[in-house]
Formats: C-alpha cells, structure tokens, sequence
C-alpha cells in the first residue's frame, strides 16, 4: 500500500515537473500571444493579429485565410502599428514604441540573449550549445521555411530616442542623458539627476525627465 502511494506521489511530482519547465519556457516574442493590431500607412489601414519576434528582429502576423499560417510583415507601405492603446513605428530590424509625438520621445526594446540551452544525452542541459526545436510564433521551430535562430530571451533593455534641435538622439542612462545637451548645460542636468535620481528603466519616469527639458 505504502509502495502504491509512494508511487503515486512521485508520478505526480514528476508531473508536475514537466509542468512548471514548460510554463517556464522562455519566448523569443514581445507580447504574450497575437494582438489585435491596426496596421496604418499611406493609403492603407487594415488589422491583424501580429507578434514580434525580439531574436530575429522582425513582426510576423497571422494569416486571416489559415490560422495556422505565420507570415513575415513587411514594412512596406506600413508606418504605424496601434495595439492595445500602444504605437509602434514599423521599422526595419527593430521594435519601437512611440511614447509620445511632442516632445518626440520612442524607446526601442532591446532584447538580450543567449544561446539556447540544449539537452545533453544525461537528460540534463546545458547553455553553451544551441538548441534543435527552438519554439516560435506556433511551436513548430520553422519560420518561412527557415530555422529560426538557436537564441533565447533571457531580458529586455531600452533605448530612448529624442530629438535634439533636428537631429535624433540616443541614451539609456543617466549619463547618456546629460551627453544630450550642450557641455555648458551637463553640470546642470548632472546636478538635477544627483537630487532627483530616475530610474532610467521606468518608461514613465524617464517620459517625465524628457519633458521637463525638451517640453517647448
């Protein structure tokens, strides 16, 4: 009897095992699952279920004629993606959101990788080798008859983008952000962050330091 239970519980610890890697597999995608997404652009506006892939750096969307068909979106003719109350620009080879039009303010995702882990003949793994299934948009691996890049998502940092004067600028920090300005002007900015810290991985925050400087 004792055998059975024990037996029992094991079967089930096992299971629940599988379970928890399973929910823990990590997605080389943005959003959790397919969004609704309005599609603008000269001309053109229709909406489709789209997801980005942060590995290959590329929106791919649901065919409306087969579900079970992925397609790449290109850029062409397309400017804009609105989802869930959020604006994306459609550029090439990365994922950009517009947070806002005046003063411009956009914050590219970044994602950070590392090659896949991959099973080892003693059932274990190991993160120096690539993977063979890698899981995409449907699970299958194939992307456009291609395998997709042996990556992983293990984080995703941020890029903000501004404009200084006509030229488009760059930071991610707070040192970033002083570089923004003329050398004359950093002591000042310097001496503001130093008394109002910002947590420069906070999009709201970082919104908020943008418009005290470059708000007209």
């Amino acid at each position: 009897m004792y055998r059975y239970l024990f037996s029992v519980l094991l079967a089930w610890l096992s299971f629940c095992s599988v379970s928890a890697q399973q929910e823990k597999a990590p997605s080389p995608y943005y959003f959790d699952g397919f969004k609704q997404a309005l599609l603008v652009g000269k001309g053109v506006q229709y909406s489709v279920k789209v997801n980005y892939d942060l590995v290959g750096n590329r929106w791919f969307f649901i065919d409306s004629g087969d579900r079970n068909l992925v397609k790449e979106l290109y850029p062409e003719g397309i400017s804009l993606l609105k989802i869930e109350g959020r604006t994306f620009l459609m550029a090439e080879r990365a994922l950009i959101e517009m947070i806002q039009a005046e003063p411009y303010f956009c914050v590219e995702y970044v994602a950070e990788t590392r090659n896949a882990p991959k099973t080892t003949s003693y059932g274990g793994e190991t993160q120096t080798a690539a993977v063979d299934n890698y899981s995409t948009l449907l699970g299958t691996g194939i992307s456009g008859g291609q395998q997709q890049n042996r990556k992983i998502v293990v984080g995703i940092g941020k890029e903000y983008e501004v404009k200084v004067g006509k030229k488009t600028r760059r930071f991610s920090d707070g040192k970033g952000f002083v570089k923004l300005f003329d050398k004359k002007l950093r002591p000042e900015v310097e001496a503001y962050l130093s008394s109002n810290p910002t947590d420069f991985t906070d999009i709201k925050s970082v919104a908020a330091l943008v418009n005290r400087y470059f708000a007209e």
